[in-house]
């Protein structure tokens, strides 16, 4: 089948109606789209009814538009294939999500034309811009909270969507396309192509009138002009779709497999935290488990909390819930993919890192966002590099995603103390973090303990005991290394650094015993990391990625200036990401945690006091 000759031979023949009717429709893109329509497959169960749509219109085109040979034959099998074109159609949009729930149609029932039409009116929303006037495209269209403003029926209180055609219009006025008040009535109009092809699609239930060549090209064209109309009035919506299911069809398994793997083991003691909305006065903020919250279609949030109190693990918790539903149906899942903004370089915008993570470019991308197949986590403002004009780029920069992407799921994180210049940049709902309640923190206890009644109720006993940090175990980040501490020493310090210190020094001991290590001078080792995070929060005031050469050279000066001996660089740097004291990330070296890096600074300073 040769596609680019059958186009030539349909420009020929229809371009210059096209042209008398509305000379700005693109055909040339129109019939692009129209043979991407036939080959699109339908994952709708749909009873069979579209099974040899593509072969069926591709010969009576291939007849009609090379051989020459048009008859009443193939007429009549174009314009019964009429129907079954519409309700393709109708299936792409809904695929595309373009249909709203309440108008979806039962496709076990209904097998007639007219409820598929009619779905057509209510597709393309009228939306009304900043200055209340009414505009067609979603871009144009003016924002609350991400949520465009429709143009509302003031009686009915219902979307006004634009008309593919009047309502008033019934496809019923007209028996023959040669009636002469239709043919004057619609005049240099579409819809004259619409009911002629309707009432040719109709003539196939009874006995056809023969007809002579001129009256069957007109009445085919008649058909394919009808169509091509359908798809110019739906030729974004369309496009938007067709690109999605090739989306959906490219290979992203060993990337969600990687998001599994990696995120599978935390989540195995993952407990769900309370959030709360931060609101004004006069409104009364929801509440709730994160994935209550975004059950309920809020798809967009911004989540503070102290450090230590569960952000990055809750997006992490998301994630894996994401890539497995992703593996499990991706037609009808979108790709999660976290961000950690600290590891952004200065230069390095968001788009461009969410292209590295999932190994696409930076066109994809975009793509990929502006047909909503990503849900995004974006971790850490806190934690971004301290360059103000470059955060400030970057921040601009988020709050155009969600102003460009308005259907876009984005969770952001940041630190509630750091939540200042970016407090109502946003524009999304915010919510804090709840301190653990008694519950929760038995669940901690229970899965930290790998299930285990008797320990678990040791560990309980004496968290109880130390009445002096009730306040510091309400924190994950605390709590789960307090529970560390004590499953080792059957005991706990009083004080949330030591608690730091504490679950630090067990790491390197267990590890210098169990591997028996020599190398490994656990108060060195300590040193050596103090030394890195002074250096690194005097230079950028964060937990910022630094190259693992620069991290490296830092360990050397630091052995220099203690006169350390027996010292490997990379093998201090490699025990830190070993035992997730640091992260690495391809070149990037980090503390693994804000708390580490603060924790390891105040050590620094004593030691430099003393």
């Amino acid at each position: 089948m040769n596609w680019e000759l059958i186009k030539k031979g349909i420009l020929k023949e229809i371009v210059t109606i096209f042209n008398t009717i509305d000379p700005a429709i693109d055909v040339d893109n129109c019939l692009n789209l129209y043979s991407k329509i036939l080959k699109f497959k339908i994952s709708i169960s749909t009873k069979n009814d579209l099974d040899g749509l593509e072969k069926s219109i591709y010969d009576t085109l291939e007849k009609n538009f090379i051989d020459g040979k048009i008859n009443d034959t193939s007429v009549g099998l174009f314009s019964k294939n009429f129907e079954q074109f519409i309700k393709k159609i109708y299936y792409i949009l809904e695929e595309g999500e373009f249909v709203n729930k309440e108008h979806i149609l039962d496709h076990s029932k209904l097998q007639a034309l007219g409820p598929y039409l009619a779905t057509f009116n209510k597709i393309r929303p009228i939306y009304l811009d900043s200055k209340n006037k009414e505009v067609d495209e979603i871009e144009f269209a003016h924002h609350i909270n991400g949520e465009p403003v429709y143009k509302i029926n003031a009686e009915t209180g219902s979307i006004i969507y634009k008309r593919l055609y009047p309502n008033s219009l019934s496809f019923d006025s007209y028996a023959s396309v040669s009636d002469r008040e239709l043919n004057q009535k619609y005049h240099n109009n579409f819809l004259l192509y619409l009911l002629k092809a309707i009432i040719l699609k109709n003539e196939q239930s009874h006995q056809v009138p023969e007809r002579n060549r001129l009256d069957n090209v007109t009445n085919f064209n008649s058909t394919l002009i009808a169509e091509l109309w359908l798809i110019n009035f739906f030729k974004k919506e369309l496009a938007i779709a067709i690109k999605k299911d090739s989306y959906k069809n490219r290979d992203f398994d060993e990337y969600i497999k990687t998001e599994i793997e990696r995120t599978k083991k935390q989540n195995s003691k993952f407990v769900s935290l309370n959030l709360k909305e931060l609101s004004n006065q006069t409104d009364k903020g929801r509440n709730g488990f994160i994935e209550d919250l975004l059950d309920d279609n809020l798809n967009r949030i911004r989540i503070l909390g102290q450090g230590g109190s569960g952000k990055t693990t809750t997006l992490e918790f998301l994630v894996y819930k994401d890539a497995s539903k992703w593996i499990e149906n991706p037609s009808t899942s979108k790709i999660p993919v976290i961000i950690s903004l600290a590891n952004l370089s200065s230069k390095e915008t968001v788009v461009e890192s969410i292209a590295k993570k999932i190994n696409v470019d930076t066109d994809y991308a975009e793509e990929l966002l502006e047909t909503n197949e990503l849900k995004i986590y974006l971790d850490g403002i806190n934690e971004m590099v301290e360059n103000r004009e470059s955060k400030k780029l970057k921040l601009q920069e988020i709050a155009l995603l969600l102003e460009d992407y308005p259907k876009l799921s984005i969770i952001i994180t940041d630190r509630y103390e750091f939540d200042s210049y970016q407090n109502n940049m946003f524009n999304v709902p915010t919510f804090l973090i709840q301190k653990l309640t008694k519950d929760q923190i038995e669940e901690f206890v229970t899965k930290y303990c790998n299930n285990s009644q008797e320990q678990s109720a040791h560990v309980l006993k004496i968290l109880k005991s130390k009445s002096n940090i009730q306040d510091i175990l309400l924190r994950p980040l605390v709590l789960t290394r307090a529970i560390e501490i004590i499953k080792i020493d059957n005991d706990l310090p009083e004080k949330e650094g030591q608690i730091i210190e504490k679950f630090l020094d067990i790491l390197l001991r267990r590890e210098k015993d169990e591997k028996k290590d020599p190398l490994l001078n656990v108060n060195n080792f300590k040193l050596l990391m103090s030394y890195a995070a002074s250096e690194i929060w005097h230079k950028h005031k964060s937990n910022a990625p630094i190259h693992e050469f620069t991290f490296n050279k830092m360990l050397v000066d630091a052995a220099e200036k203690f006169g350390l001996e027996k010292f490997n660089a990379g093998y201090i740097s490699r025990i830190g990401y070993e035992l997730e004291i640091l992260s690495k990330n391809e070149d990037l070296i980090q503390f693994y945690h804000q708390s580490y890096i603060e924790f390891f600074c105040k050590h620094y300073l004593k030691y430099e006091f003393r």
